[in-house]
């Protein structure tokens, strides 16, 4: 081993230390990661040309194995920095991925055409050897060019940290050209490769300043920013002038603008007139700055929004003011519920005043109604609608609880803001919520209840009011149940079969097995329709329906995609032959006559078969094949009939 292999192998020993270092301090951050592969990648070019130095005879073999990391090294330095600098355009995976391709055409040349019986052609030599410094060139000089950006608009220590990188990253750039193209160039050939040497600086530099400062992990000025960005409430960063030098997005949406267009414009500017807030424009907050104050801002549209803002100033050791922080809080709803509230305590004084008429209300009211006592979820009272619906008398309902209703305690708290220990809470929700109770009788209803604290005499206590929307909601789910299915035959409707039909094919490979698809139109209908009216066609309709599902599985999707088209997708079929089979049946069905109300009805149906895959491996594809297939056999009926005839 000479000093050149030793060396080697002592930087081989260091970048893996590196690597597996950042692999334990920040195998969280993609940076991290990217930055392993780099330490990798040196560490096979060093390792390589340790035995490269002190064996000649195999050095060819050697120097194929340190193409892994010399021709990977560029790129994967140029990704790092890339994802270090959170460049937007490269973190789409199909552009990260591209930067490789250079290397990945140097590393096929330096394994595969360089072979030492037979060696590339001259043109080849001289776009491997031009090609390869040019690749590497511009990736690393490309690499150190954003370092260096980064470093000169970000300030304070990291700022440091960036340019003492990015300068550990060029010394080793311009040794690497001097002592490998430069000198060769001019027929000095003063150092073997050593290009993996010289990386040491680089990497060295990196692994300090994780060391000492955790280069690596997310600066906290940037987790600050993307909090203050993302944020509900309102936030201004604002100058000693009082104009705006950072604001959330939540403050640009709720006032109405785009990204950008409040910087720099005073924000005594979206203030109502008359707020007390207008000396923010005036740069004199040294002093007497209030901490709290509800104002109105001023939207785009015109209109006021109410807020709660909270000012602060900023100022440095000496007492000079550098800026102004002033956080909001969106008070619209605080503000509506605040009107309802109010409305809420005017209808409890006017009921304090004659308790007769305030249960006069209740007991008589004919919606169900009860009275509900927080600590214990003990129902306190239930008016005369209350205990018609439920089915309990007054006296059953003074011995329960909400769980004999199955409305957990949970429930009724959270709807009402009940904070354990502390009786009624402030009510902060405005919208019902929905349960089943349990009836008398044992019958299961859904209800809707509205919940909320009010004072009763000296105490407070929950009021709730329940509605019975079990027809309601058999209406919605009815409805909902229209929108996939068709009303006639109960059958799923076209738009449900075709989008089964494309969910399906979206996770089929053709190797996971056939399905199959038929498209059925009735012969005949339209006179049968026409003659014998719509009520006899609907009938029929119903009936081959029927007769459709007695021949498929359950598992089958049998629908109605128009008057009398039917479609079905059947599923874990073996073929064609199988397909026939089922579609034989059906036809052979109708050979049994529909009968109504004295009248025998014959039809006759057309079956238009597709398979996947070999018919198709898409929604369309497949409904056309079956289609085709379909009219296909109407038109041989046809012929077969004007033979015949």
């Amino acid at each position: 081993m000479n000093l050149w292999s030793a060396i080697s192998i002592m930087a081989f020993s260091f970048y893996i230390y590196v690597g597996g270092y950042t692999y334990r301090s920040f195998q969280k951050t993609v940076v991290a990661k990217i930055f392993i592969w780099l330490c990798l990648s040196l560490a096979i070019w060093s390792l390589a040309y340790a035995f490269v130095y002190v064996a000649p005879d195999d050095s060819l073999l050697w120097m194929k194995i340190s193409a892994l990391g010399w021709c990977t090294y560029s790129a994967i330095a140029l990704h790092t920095t890339l994802r270090f600098a959170d460049c937007k355009p490269f973190l789409s995976p199909v552009r990260q991925a591209a930067l490789y391709l250079p290397a990945a055409v140097f590393l096929y040349m330096s394994v595969f055409l360089f072979q030492p019986d037979a060696g590339p052609s001259e043109w080849v030599s001289d776009f491997f050897y031009i090609g390869e410094f040019l690749y590497e060139f511009i990736y690393l000089l490309l690499a150190i060019a954003i370092l260096i950006r980064m470093a000169r608009k970000t300030e304070g220590q990291r700022g440091r940290l960036l340019r003492n990188i990015a300068v550990a990253g060029a010394v080793p750039f311009l040794l690497n050209l001097l002592t490998q193209f430069v000198l060769p160039a001019l027929d000095y050939h003063v150092l073997p490769p050593v290009g993996h040497l010289y990386s040491l600086i680089m990497i060295a530099g990196i692994y300090y300043a994780n060391v000492k400062y955790r280069l690596f992990s997310i600066p906290s000025d940037i987790l600050f920013d993307e909090l203050m960005t993302e944020m509900m409430d309102l936030f201004f960063l604002l100058s000693p002038e009082g104009r705006i030098m950072k604001v959330n997005s939540r403050a640009e949406s709720l006032l109405g603008y785009q990204t950008g267009e409040l910087l720099e414009r005073p924000l005594s500017n979206f203030l109502e007139k008359g707020t007390g807030l207008e000396f923010l424009a005036k740069g004199n907050l040294s002093a007497g700055v209030p901490s709290h104050m509800e104002v109105n801002c001023v939207k785009l549209s015109g209109e006021l929004l109410p807020v709660r803002l909270s000012c602060s100033v900023i100022v440095d050791k000496a007492g000079e003011l550098l800026g102004i922080v002033v956080m909001g809080q969106d008070m619209t709803i605080t503000k509506r519920l605040e009107q309802e509230i109010r409305i809420q305590q005017e209808t409890e004084a006017r009921l304090r005043e004659s308790e007769e008429r305030f249960r006069g209300m209740f007991d008589k009211h004919t919606a169900a109604m009860c009275l509900i006592e927080p600590e214990t979820s003990r129902i306190l009272s239930a008016n005369d609608a209350a205990q018609h619906f439920y089915g309990y008398t007054l006296e059953q309902f003074a011995k329960m609880t909400l769980d004999d209703l199955h409305l957990t305690t949970e429930a009724v708290q959270e709807a009402a803001a009940i904070e354990e220990g502390a009786g009624c809470g402030a009510y902060n929700r405005s919208e019902p919520f929905c349960l089943q109770h349990k009836l008398a009788d044992g019958q299961i209803r859904d209800v809707e209840i509205h919940a909320s604290p009010i004072h009763f005499g000296s105490r407070q206590i929950i009021f709730a009011i329940i509605h019975d929307i079990t027809e309601r909601k058999k209406a919605q789910d009815y409805i909902t149940f229209l929108a996939y299915h068709d009303s006639l035959t109960g059958l799923s409707n076209r738009k449900h079969f075709y989008e089964t039909v494309e969910a399906e094919l979206s996770g089929l490979q053709p190797e996971d097995g056939r399905l199959a698809l038929f498209y059925i139109d009735l012969d005949g209908f339209k006179y049968i329709n026409d003659t014998y009216g719509h009520e006899n066609g609907d009938y029929l309709l119903s009936e081959f329906a029927g007769r459709i599902k007695t021949y498929t599985r359950e598992s089958d999707l049998v629908s109605r995609i128009g008057g009398d088209e039917f479609a079905v997708l059947l599923f874990n079929m073996n073929g064609l032959p199988e397909a026939q089979s089922i579609a034989e049946q059906i036809t052979s069905s109708l050979n049994k006559p529909i009968l109504k109300d004295g009248l025998e009805f014959l039809v006759q149906a057309s079956i238009g078969i597709s398979i996947y895959p070999e018919d198709g491996t898409s929604a369309d594809t497949l409904i056309k094949a079956a289609d085709h297939n379909m009219y296909a056999m109407k038109r041989g009926k046809k012929r077969e009939a004007q033979q015949t005839g």
